[in-house]
C-alpha cells in the first residue's frame, strides 16, 4: 500500500472514531437531561430554596431544594446566573433552558424568605424606633457625610458602612459569633496578617 493509501485509511478510521464518540457523547447527555430534567419539563419555572452556597469543588453552584409540579422532592447544586448572589434561605426562581441539561438559578425573589427571626427578648426596655417597610435609616456626620444605613430585607436587617475604607479598632479581643459564619471578598481579595500564630479549628477543614 503506498504512502498516499495509508494516510487516507488513518483519515478514515479518525473520522469514525469522531463520529462514535460525538454519539457516545450525545447519548450520555441526552441520557443525564432525560434523567435530571424529568421532573421540569412540565414546568420550566419553579421556584426552590437555598440550602447551601458553598460547594467545596464547584464554585459558582449552589444548593437547592424545590418540589416539582407533580410533588417530587428534588435537590441539587446548580449553577446560577452571574450578577445573583444567592444566600442560604433565600427563595430563587428556577428555569430549564431548552439546550441545557438542568434547571438554572435566573433571580432571588426579593421579599419573601425561608428564614425566622429572632425573637425578641420579653424584658427589653428602652426607647425604639422604627423603620418603616421600604425606608432606610442613614446616620451622617456633623458636616452630612453618609455614615451608616440600616435597613430591614428579605434575609433581616442590614447594616452598611458608607464609606469604601472603614477601620474597625479594639484594644481587646473581637469576638464574632453566628450559627452560619460566611466572609466573601471581592477582586480585591482577602489579606490575613499577624505576628502571630494562625490557627484554624474545625471537623472538617476544606480548601478549594
Amino acid at each position: 500500500m503506498s504512502r498516499e493509501r495509508r494516510y487516507e485509511a488513518a483519515a478514515v478510521k479518525e473520522d469514525a472514531a469522531d463520529t462514535v464518540l460525538q454519539e457516545l457523547l450525545g447519548v450520555a447527555i441526552g441520557g443525564y437531561s432525560e434523567a435530571h430534567g424529568r421532573e421540569t419539563h412540565a414546568a420550566q419555572i419553579l421556584v426552590g430554596e437555598v440550602v447551601d452556597t458553598h460547594h467545596p469543588d464547584l464554585p459558582g453552584h449552589i444548593f437547592v431544594s424545590w418540589t416539582s409540579d407533580r410533588g417530587d422532592a428534588c435537590t441539587r447544586w446548580l449553577a446560577y446566573v452571574r450578577g445573583h448572589a444567592p444566600r442560604k434561605g433565600d427563595r430563587v426562581l428556577l428555569q430549564q433552558p431548552a439546550n441545557w441539561p438542568e434547571m438554572l438559578v435566573t433571580a432571588v425573589i426579593e421579599g419573601v424568605s425561608f428564614g425566622r427571626p429572632v425573637m425578641e427578648e420579653a424584658n427589653a426596655t428602652g426607647p425604639i424606633l422604627e423603620v418603616p417597610d421600604h425606608e432606610r435609616l442613614r446616620i451622617n456626620s456633623a458636616s452630612g457625610q453618609p455614615l451608616v444605613e440600616v435597613y430591614a430585607s428579605s434575609q433581616g436587617p442590614v447594616v452598611r458602612l458608607l464609606n469604601q475604607d472603614v477601620t474597625l479598632d479594639i484594644a481587646g479581643k473581637f469576638r464574632l459569633r453566628a450559627d452560619t459564619l460566611e466572609l466573601e471578598g471581592g477582586n480585591g481579595g482577602i489579606d490575613f496578617r499577624t505576628e502571630a500564630d494562625i490557627i484554624v479549628r474545625g471537623r472538617f477543614i476544606r480548601i478549594n
